[in-house]
This record gives C-alpha cells, sequence and structure tokens, in this order.
C-alpha cells in the first residue's frame, strides 16, 4: 500500500482508533516496522475492531512525469493518487525531479553512470531541482505479471514498480510499466491543457523562493 492522503471522520467509532495509531507510532517495534505512519491509520482501527470502518481507494498510487513509449514505462520520484474520475487527489515532493535534500551529493559521490552524466555536482543539484515534466501518470496493473521487458532485470519490484538505483535520487526512482497482459495493462492518464496549467501553477508556488524562505 502507498498512501499520501488519509481522509477520517472524526467520530466516536473512529477516535479510538486513532489514538491506537498514535501509540503504535511511539512504540519502536510496531514504527521501525512500517515507512512513515501511512498503514499506522488503518492497523489502529482493527486494533479496536473496527475493520469494516475504512476504505481504500479503488486506484492504486501513479508514478508521473514523461511517458516513454518504447519502454512503456514512467520513471519518476513523484507519486499521485487519483479519484474515481481519474483526476489527481495529491502528490508531494514540490513535484521536483529529486525531492530528496542532499541526494545529489550521495548520487555524485557513488555512482560513476551519474558523474558521467553529470559534468559537475553543481549541474547535478541543479537538475535535481528542477520541476518533473509532468504531462503523464501511469497507474501500473494489479496483477502479478511483470512484463517482458523487465521482468530479467535484476532490480526489486515493489507493488509492480521498479525501483531503479542507477537514475540516481539516492535510489529514490520508481517505474511505473503498461503491462502486456490485455487484459490488466494498467491506466496511462494524459493530463490536459488546464490540469497542466493548474498543476505547472502549483509548482511554480510550490518552489518559489517566498514558499521555500525561513520565514514561512
Amino acid at each position: 500500500m502507498e498512501s499520501g492522503l488519509v481522509i477520517m471522520n472524526r467520530t466516536k467509532p473512529h477516535f479510538a482508533g486513532l489514538l491506537a495509531s498514535v501509540n503504535l507510532q511511539l512504540n519502536d517495534v510496531t514504527s521501525k516496522a512500517v515507512y512513515g505512519d501511512k498503514e499506522l491509520f488503518w492497523i489502529g482501527q482493527i486494533l479496536i475492531g473496527n475493520h469494516n470502518s475504512f476504505s481504500f481507494n479503488d486506484n492504486n498510487a501513479a508514478a508521473i512525469g514523461t511517458y516513454n513509449e518504447t519502454s512503456k514505462l514512467i520513471c519518476s520520484t513523484q507519486m499521485g493518487h487519483f479519484d474515481s474520475n481519474l483526476k489527481l487527489l495529491w502528490t508531494n515532493g514540490g513535484l521536483n525531479i529529486c525531492k530528496k535534500n542532499y541526494a545529489f551529493f550521495w548520487d555524485y559521490t557513488w555512482y560513476k553512470s551519474l558523474r558521467k552524466k553529470f559534468s559537475s555536482i553543481a549541474k547535478m543539484k541543479k537538475s535535481y531541482s528542477n520541476p518533473i515534466d509532468l504531462k503523464f501518470a501511469l497507474i501500473p496493473p494489479k496483477n502479478d505479471i511483470i512484463p517482458t521487458i523487465i521482468k530479467n532485470i535484476k532490480i526489486s519490484m515493489v507493488d509492480n514498480f521498479k525501483k531503479d538505483r542507477s537514475l540516481g535520487c539516492d535510489g529514490y526512482f520508481y517505474c511505473a510499466f503498461r503491462g502486456d497482459d490485455p487484459s490488466d495493462q494498467g491506466t496511462l492518464i494524459k493530463f490536459n491543457n488546464d490540469e497542466l496549467n493548474l498543476y505547472n501553477h502549483v509548482i511554480d508556488i510550490w518552489n518559489s523562493k517566498l514558499v521555500n524562505s525561513s520565514i514561512i
């Protein structure tokens, strides 16, 4: 499960589960078993017996960025969640190419292939801070069939995303793919002009000097 947006009705049936989630987060055993606190929201509800009081978005997370027609991949550090009408609900990280601070330093130090791509650490840093080319989103297929194009590559798979450290950003690049199975190829979403204008405006605000200043 990948999540970035939790909507909760703060009524009596859910409040006790929310308190249970807080306790799980404060416990080293449970907090270290998950990445962040997203799983703990629903695990807390289960602990108090609210098994049927929550649901997940029918759409899995998507990679957002530029779609490669040849490889049928979108490789990006940016994830997005979509509603039932395939409208973007949520994303994070400023929509930059790399949303992890100081990843450029480690990448330039450890990866020879990236040093060949970027002639200096300053150029890598500048590239990482640029906004992504936001044109498409790809929700990978839900089945477990790995397409021929990547099935022989020894790169970790996470929920039908391919994690590719060779692309940089300290291993935060995940590639979503279109499947070979005609019955489930995943969902490719192309943003229209109105959506692109809105998202690019948000990107400009998100990455403005005012937002990133120490005053805010």
